[in-house]
């Protein structure tokens, strides 16, 4: 079984969303069933962490952090507001206006 130590280490990198922490600590947790002759489950761990390492790989897990909602060391940098006026409120220069409206465009795709 794992220590408190590690659980408490495993439950604080899954809520600041750092997967490499959580793997490491995932990975010392199978190492100590191991020592324990708990071979079985030590195991099992080891695969559930190459599944995990593989999906981060393909960027299915710990991906793009939504700007509006962001985590860990990103939440402290930066603060996500909306704007009370539309673009179709707005008078622009046809070069600015092109810009912008290229900008949503690209963020919308």
């Amino acid at each position: 079984m794992a220590t408190a130590q590690q659980l408490k280490a495993l439950l604080k990198s899954y809520s600041e969303g750092d997967g490499e922490h959580f793997v490491s600590v995932a990975l010392q947790i199978a190492a100590h069933a191991a020592r324990t002759g708990k071979g079985h489950l030590a195991q099992e761990l080891r695969d559930l962490v190459d599944g995990i390492k593989q999906k981060q790989e393909s960027g299915r897990i710990g991906g793009a952090v939504p700007i509006a909602r962001p985590k860990g060391e990103l939440a402290g940098l930066l603060v996500a507001t909306y704007p009370k006026t539309r673009l179709s409120e707005m008078v622009l220069g046809e070069v600015t206006a092109n810009g912008l409206s290229r900008v949503v465009r690209e963020y919308r795709s």
